[in-house]
């Protein structure tokens, strides 16, 4: 790693940290400056890897993080079903991006053993939210859960056939997304106001982090 990725890892640790602290204490105009902060010194260090795997990977991840920072824009704010519409479309073409080059590691193959549990998990996570959320965000919401979890899946498959500690990296990053909007959605649409949101940001940072580190 070089001393770049060096500083810029530190640099995007201190300021995870702060997002969590701060969204702890309650001081949201410190969360609207460092949140999006954090996830665009991600992005940066996405691009400083003197070696990146491949340019595509490479540019993959860094527009995966641009739309990540317009995610958090929107979501970071008080809350209306619109704004968690469009915060979700801006998650969803981030994932939606990725896929594409997480294939590239090893192509695309079906193992039923890792389609059954992630199918299974995606179907209790859609049918557990469907009648707490309003109507206008069932169908959002249950086509951005799909596109998530085959995030892990995908990243599943790529580890069996090609085991790799870069894969290995990617498959946990996919997993800690996977828990981190699991928490997000279980506050929003089922124990609101319970205090979970740091533990959101450490996940969620943890994962952008990981992913970054895998160019």
């Amino acid at each position: 790693m070089s001393t770049a990725e060096l500083l810029l890892t530190a640099f995007v640790i201190l300021c995870a940290l702060a997002t969590a602290g701060a969204q702890a204490a309650g001081r949201r105009k410190v969360v609207y400056l460092l949140k999006p902060l954090t996830t665009l010194l991600i992005l940066i260090l996405s691009t400083v890897a003197p070696e990146p795997v491949s340019r595509f990977y490479q540019t993959a991840v860094a527009v995966r993080l641009g739309f990540s920072i317009g995610g958090d824009a929107l979501l970071m704010f008080p809350q209306t079903p619109r704004r968690i519409m469009l915060g979700g479309v801006c998650f969803l073409f981030a994932h939606l991006v990725y896929l594409p080059a997480l294939a590239t590691i090893a192509g695309v193959r079906v193992s039923p053993v890792l389609v059954i549990p992630f199918a299974f998990y995606a179907g209790v996570w859609i049918i557990g939210l469907w009648s707490r959320m309003d109507a206008q965000l069932r169908w959002p919401v249950a086509v951005y859960t799909v596109v998530l979890v085959s995030t892990g899946w995908l990243a599943a498959e790529q580890l069996i056939q090609f085991p790799d500690s870069r894969v290995a990296l990617i498959l946990v990053a996919m997993l800690l997304f996977i828990v981190s909007d699991s928490v997000l959605a279980f506050e929003r649409f089922v124990k609101r106001g319970i205090g979970l949101e740091p533990l959101v940001m450490v996940l969620y940072f943890t994962a952008q982090l990981l992913t970054a580190l895998t160019v």
